[in-house]
């Protein structure tokens, strides 16, 4: 059947390798390896049960905070994120814009109603930050607010 042995030898180890594949793919669907299934084991249960609760010890810091309406300001907080909500400052306006300058983060801010708004969580650093309030006034001009954010 085959002339040579040269000719044998690779259908040879293509058999076998498809033989040994074949092996190893059933004994993995018949029989999972026991460390997946400690995991899912663990990690497993219902969303409203009380182990969910244990995350809350690793979450950041968050602080929510209203729009401070004089131009200058400060806050000092012992947070990793703050997040600014409620009215703008003046009547007809609206906040188009929020920067962290210390860290280049860039809030986005959503407006809730006329008049009122959301900034998603802005990150803050340990130490100085500057955050500047971009609103834009009902005559179309924009003007800034400072916060200086010292972060605790």
């Amino acid at each position: 059947m085959f002339g040579k042995k040269s000719e044998a030898f690779p259908l040879f180890i293509i058999c076998a390798s498809v033989t040994l594949f074949g092996a190893v793919v059933v004994h993995s669907y018949s029989k999972p390896p026991e460390n997946i299934m400690k995991v899912v084991e663990v990690t497993r249960s219902p969303s409203s049960s009380k182990t969910t609760l244990r995350l809350e010890k690793v979450a950041p810091k968050v602080k929510n905070f209203s729009l401070p309406c004089d131009v200058k300001s400060q806050l000092k907080i012992s947070a990793s994120q703050v997040r600014f909500a409620g009215p703008t400052c003046k009547k007809e306006s609206e906040l188009i814009g929020v920067k962290n300058l210390t860290n280049g983060h860039l809030a986005t801010v959503f407006e809730t109603q006329p008049g009122h708004f959301t900034t998603d969580f802005i990150q803050i650093k340990k130490g100085k930050n500057d955050l500047v309030f971009s609103i834009r006034a009902s005559n179309g001009k924009t003007e800034t607010h400072s916060v200086i954010i010292n972060g605790l």
